[in-house]
């Protein structure tokens, strides 16, 4: 049985990718349409270059979000290994 604790983590996991997942698909989009606006113009202009830094601005700030989110996954990962090494212990035992 999960701990409330595991399930509410996960959960919290889950949502954080999902923000992270959804604000990078905008940003990807945002970035595709001035990229076009410049194809256009065929000159970047101070609106633009300023758009531009603020998007880059934006996804490093997303690179950042991802790698701790990450860092978070990757001990979950290890706390819920180890739980089921026990859950696997406990069943070795009580199987006996």
């Amino acid at each position: 049985m999960k701990d409330t604790n595991d399930i509410k983590g996960e959960e919290s996991s889950s949502r954080l990718i999902q923000d992270i997942s959804t604000q990078a698909d905008t940003l990807f989009s945002q970035l595709v349409a001035e990229s076009e606006a410049v194809k256009v113009m065929g000159t970047v202009d101070p609106d633009v270059r300023m758009k531009r830094n603020e998007v880059l601005l934006k996804i490093r700030d997303q690179v950042n979000e991802v790698k701790r989110t990450l860092e978070h996954v990757d001990i979950l990962q290890k706390q819920l290994k180890a739980h089921l090494g026990k859950l696997q212990q406990l069943t070795k035992i009580l199987t006996k």
